[in-house]
């Protein structure tokens, strides 16, 4: 399977709301990072651990259900690729409108290697329910 073939399928089973399917895919120490500062924000390693902690950490998130993706880009040169994409959900305290950046990385036909970088204010405000205070006093959130 080609890289391209590897993060084409990936995404399919994320965009379809098949998490199980989409983690399979990767490698038996692969890794999946959350960038920023939240608390779910983290390096999640091994596969097990992308089931078991990952899903513990991540699923609740979403209790009013998965966000719906959309595809700007996919881009892969050698072993690496990048899906730019959209997601759009209502998270428990508003709406969850997130830009993402997955940076993923494939050996021997499976993900060793994903990076999300995305907006951690929409995890914190309108998944967590965090408030972002200005200096001014105004709120975000």
């Amino acid at each position: 399977m080609s890289t391209r073939d590897v993060i084409e399928g990936y995404w399919k089973h994320l965009v379809a709301g098949d998490f199980g399917a989409a983690l399979e895919m990767f490698t038996d120490d692969g890794s999946y990072t959350i960038s920023g500062n939240t608390p779910v924000s983290k390096e999640y390693t091994p596969k097990t651990a992308l089931f078991g902690e990952f899903m513990e950490a991540v699923g609740p998130l979403f209790a009013n259900g998965l966000p719906a993706f959309t595809t700007t880009d996919i881009i892969v040169e050698g072993n690496r690729g990048v899906i730019l994409a959209n997601g759009v959900c209502e998270g428990t305290y508003g709406t969850y409108d997130q830009r993402l950046c997955l940076y993923i990385t494939v050996e021997n036909g499976q993900v060793s290697k994903l990076i999300e970088f995305g907006d951690s204010l929409q995890i914190e405000t309108a998944l967590m329910g965090g408030r972002l205070t200005r200096k001014d006093g105004s709120t975000v959130g």
